[in-house]
């Protein structure tokens, strides 16, 4: 018998079909929920909506900033990027107790919204990476501002199991001075 998945392994439409109407959509049962319907969908076809029904919804551009990678995990994933090209398990190593499912969504979700693409490696290497896209990459100096604003507010890791290559890789990429800051002025 296998255990039980925690909330963090349960994809979005196995949640919707397993806890219904109500909790997934918030609705009273009277109309159809769009993420059961979406999932009786075939994959071609439900690719171009979004399993997340949380949106604000708000002429804000911190709103509609939020509705793009405002999902738990999703800066993460621009942080491990913003480190240059990646594979998946690279990803899965860098982001310690992502669910692969959750990665796999996060990232279909970050393509479809243009802020990642993948690309196929030539021989002999032919792996998929994934890549931050110019849009993508522009998140940067907002990553910058949060680890700044971050740093000041983090207690000492004492008792904490820290992962050594990972303090010190956020640690330099913190630190580390733009491109746009390295270019000479005219």
């Amino acid at each position: 018998m296998s255990s039980p998945k925690s909330f963090d392994e349960i994809d979005d439409t196995e949640l919707a079909l397993k806890f219904g109407k109500q909790l997934a959509c918030g609705t009273t049962g009277a109309e159809p929920c769009p993420l059961l319907v979406s999932a009786t969908l075939p994959r071609s076809v439900r690719s171009g909506l979004s399993l997340h029904p949380r949106r604000y919804d708000q002429y804000c551009p911190i709103a509609g900033a939020l509705d793009l990678v405002g999902e738990r995990w999703t800066l993460l994933i621009v942080r491990e990027l913003l480190l240059g090209p990646a594979r998946f398990t690279d990803l899965r190593t860098g982001l310690p107790g992502v669910p692969p499912n959750l990665l796999s969504t996060r990232l279909r979700e970050l393509e479809a919204e243009g802020l990642v693409a993948r690309r196929e490696l030539p021989p002999p290497a032919a792996r998929t990476v994934y890549e931050l896209t110019e849009d993508g990459r522009a998140l940067e100096p907002v990553l910058r501002a949060l680890v700044r604003w971050g740093m000041s507010r983090m207690a000492p890791p004492d008792g904490i199991d820290l992962d050594p290559g990972a303090a010190v890789r956020s640690a330099l990429w913190a630190a580390r001075t733009p491109r746009a800051a390295l270019a000479p002025r005219r």
